[in-house]
Protein backbone atom coordinates (compact mmCIF):
# COMPACT_ATOMS: atom_id res chain seq x y z
CA UNK A 1 0.00 0.00 0.00
CA UNK A 2 1.75 3.05 -1.16
CA UNK A 3 1.27 6.67 0.13
CA UNK A 4 1.06 9.78 -1.69
CA UNK A 5 2.06 12.95 -0.98
CA UNK A 6 1.15 16.52 -1.65
CA UNK A 7 3.02 19.61 -1.32
CA UNK A 8 1.74 22.82 -0.35
CA UNK A 9 1.93 26.27 -1.27
CA UNK A 10 5.41 26.51 1.17
CA UNK A 11 6.90 23.32 -0.63
CA UNK A 12 5.83 21.12 2.51
CA UNK A 13 4.69 17.86 2.06
CA UNK A 14 1.87 16.77 4.09
CA UNK A 15 0.58 13.43 4.33
CA UNK A 16 -2.20 11.90 2.38
CA UNK A 17 -2.33 8.51 3.78
CA UNK A 18 1.26 8.56 5.76
CA UNK A 19 4.77 8.35 5.05
CA UNK A 20 6.27 7.11 1.55
CA UNK A 21 8.13 3.91 1.05
CA UNK A 22 11.46 5.60 0.81
CA UNK A 23 11.18 7.09 4.28
CA UNK A 24 13.85 5.52 6.60
CA UNK A 25 11.33 4.61 9.13
CA UNK A 26 8.23 2.50 9.29
CA UNK A 27 5.90 4.69 10.77
CA UNK A 28 6.00 8.17 12.32
CA UNK A 29 6.73 8.86 15.60
CA UNK A 30 9.64 6.32 15.42
CA UNK A 31 12.94 7.25 15.68
CA UNK A 32 15.43 7.37 12.45
CA UNK A 33 17.93 4.63 11.68
CA UNK A 34 20.53 6.28 13.83
CA UNK A 35 18.26 7.29 16.63
CA UNK A 36 16.91 10.76 17.96
CA UNK A 37 19.78 13.41 17.26
CA UNK A 38 22.28 10.66 16.98
CA UNK A 39 25.44 10.69 14.08
CA UNK A 40 23.80 9.47 10.63
CA UNK A 41 27.42 8.49 9.62
CA UNK A 42 29.57 7.25 12.78
CA UNK A 43 32.56 6.33 10.62
CA UNK A 44 32.92 10.31 9.16
CA UNK A 45 33.48 11.94 12.90
CA UNK A 46 30.20 14.27 12.90
CA UNK A 47 27.63 13.86 14.77
CA UNK A 48 26.63 16.41 17.90
CA UNK A 49 30.28 16.15 19.73
CA UNK A 50 31.75 19.00 22.14
CA UNK A 51 34.75 19.40 18.80
CA UNK A 52 34.66 20.85 16.07
CA UNK A 53 33.56 18.76 12.61
CA UNK A 54 35.98 18.96 9.41
CA UNK A 55 38.50 21.60 10.95
CA UNK A 56 35.78 24.07 10.94
CA UNK A 57 37.23 27.03 13.19
CA UNK A 58 34.95 30.16 13.74
CA UNK A 59 35.62 33.10 11.85
CA UNK A 60 35.62 36.80 13.22
CA UNK A 61 34.41 35.74 16.45
CA UNK A 62 36.29 37.44 19.53
CA UNK A 63 38.65 35.44 21.00
CA UNK A 64 38.52 35.73 25.09
CA UNK A 65 42.47 36.16 25.43
CA UNK A 66 42.97 38.40 22.50
CA UNK A 67 43.50 41.55 24.33
CA UNK A 68 45.09 40.50 27.55
CA UNK A 69 48.28 40.26 28.57
CA UNK A 70 48.91 36.81 30.51
CA UNK A 71 51.95 36.39 33.30
CA UNK A 72 53.14 33.35 34.11
CA UNK A 73 50.96 31.41 36.74
CA UNK A 74 53.24 31.45 40.34
CA UNK A 75 52.74 28.82 42.66
CA UNK A 76 51.82 29.96 46.52
CA UNK A 77 55.93 28.06 47.47
CA UNK A 78 57.53 30.62 44.38
CA UNK A 79 55.60 33.47 46.00
CA UNK A 80 56.96 32.19 49.58
CA UNK A 81 60.62 32.17 48.23
CA UNK A 82 60.25 35.82 46.62
CA UNK A 83 58.67 37.11 49.99
CA UNK A 84 61.67 35.45 52.02
CA UNK A 85 64.18 37.27 49.30
CA UNK A 86 62.57 40.17 49.76
CA UNK A 87 62.94 39.83 54.01
CA UNK A 88 66.48 39.13 53.89
CA UNK A 89 67.24 41.89 51.55
CA UNK A 90 65.85 44.21 53.51
CA UNK A 91 67.24 42.85 56.59
CA UNK A 92 71.04 43.43 55.18
CA UNK A 93 69.93 46.53 53.72
CA UNK A 94 68.81 47.63 57.88
CA UNK A 95 72.08 46.02 58.79
CA UNK A 96 74.08 47.64 56.32
CA UNK A 97 72.89 51.26 57.27
CA UNK A 98 72.37 50.75 61.02
CA UNK A 99 76.17 49.53 61.45
CA UNK A 100 77.32 52.84 59.14
CA UNK A 101 75.12 54.74 60.55
CA UNK A 102 75.79 54.49 64.09
CA UNK A 103 79.15 52.55 64.42
CA UNK A 104 81.15 52.87 61.90
CA UNK A 105 81.84 55.57 60.70
CA UNK A 106 79.22 56.88 61.94
CA UNK A 107 77.57 58.74 59.51
CA UNK A 108 74.40 59.68 61.95
CA UNK A 109 76.22 60.53 65.23
CA UNK A 110 77.44 63.50 66.25
CA UNK A 111 80.39 63.53 68.43
CA UNK A 112 80.51 66.84 70.92
CA UNK A 113 83.09 67.96 73.71
CA UNK A 114 81.73 67.53 77.55
CA UNK A 115 81.77 70.57 78.86
CA UNK A 116 82.63 69.55 82.32
CA UNK A 117 85.76 67.47 81.25
CA UNK A 118 87.38 70.39 78.66
CA UNK A 119 86.90 72.78 81.27
CA UNK A 120 88.61 70.21 83.63
CA UNK A 121 91.69 69.79 81.43
CA UNK A 122 92.37 73.31 80.22
CA UNK A 123 92.36 74.15 83.96
CA UNK A 124 95.10 71.30 84.38
CA UNK A 125 96.88 72.43 81.85
CA UNK A 126 97.17 75.73 82.34
CA UNK A 127 98.37 74.64 86.11
CA UNK A 128 101.11 72.06 84.68
CA UNK A 129 101.89 73.04 80.89
CA UNK A 130 101.92 77.79 81.49
CA UNK A 131 102.41 77.18 85.11
CA UNK A 132 99.91 79.36 86.42
CA UNK A 133 98.62 79.98 89.49
CA UNK A 134 95.28 80.87 91.10
CA UNK A 135 93.50 79.45 88.02
CA UNK A 136 89.85 79.45 88.50
CA UNK A 137 86.17 78.98 86.97
CA UNK A 138 87.04 77.85 83.80
CA UNK A 139 84.02 77.95 81.66
CA UNK A 140 83.82 76.65 78.23
CA UNK A 141 80.62 76.20 75.74
CA UNK A 142 78.24 73.52 75.64
CA UNK A 143 77.34 71.00 72.19
CA UNK A 144 80.99 72.26 70.12
CA UNK A 145 81.22 69.43 67.49
CA UNK A 146 84.32 67.23 67.82
CA UNK A 147 85.75 68.10 64.10
CA UNK A 148 89.73 68.75 62.97
CA UNK A 149 90.56 71.84 62.38
CA UNK A 150 87.55 73.35 64.65
CA UNK A 151 88.24 76.34 67.28
CA UNK A 152 86.74 77.85 70.30
CA UNK A 153 87.08 79.63 73.42
CA UNK A 154 87.08 79.31 77.15
CA UNK A 155 87.04 81.52 79.46
CA UNK A 156 88.77 81.70 82.88
CA UNK A 157 90.09 83.56 85.80
CA UNK A 158 93.52 83.78 86.57
CA UNK A 159 94.71 85.52 89.99
CA UNK A 160 91.54 87.30 89.88
CA UNK A 161 91.33 88.14 86.02
CA UNK A 162 89.56 87.10 83.72
CA UNK A 163 91.17 86.04 80.28
CA UNK A 164 90.37 84.10 76.67
CA UNK A 165 92.09 80.78 76.23
CA UNK A 166 92.28 79.70 72.41
CA UNK A 167 91.61 76.11 72.08
CA UNK A 168 91.98 74.31 68.80
CA UNK A 169 90.59 70.51 68.07
CA UNK A 170 93.92 68.54 66.60
CA UNK A 171 91.85 65.22 65.83
CA UNK A 172 88.40 63.75 64.88
CA UNK A 173 89.16 61.46 68.15
CA UNK A 174 88.76 64.58 70.73
CA UNK A 175 92.08 65.52 71.22
CA UNK A 176 92.36 69.28 71.79
CA UNK A 177 95.42 72.20 72.50
CA UNK A 178 95.30 74.45 74.73
CA UNK A 179 96.05 77.57 73.44
CA UNK A 180 98.44 80.78 75.85
CA UNK A 181 95.09 83.03 77.58
CA UNK A 182 95.10 86.25 76.62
Amino acid sequence: MSRHYESDPYGRRSAASGPPADEPTGAWGHPPAGGWGGDPDPGRGGGYGDEPQYGWQPQNEPSWNQNKQTRPWVSAQQRGRRRLLVAIVTALVVVVVFVLGFVTPGWFVTRVFDAGAVQAGVAKVLADDYATDGVADVRCPQDVQVTTGATFTCDATIDGDPVTIPITVTDDRGAYQVGRPA
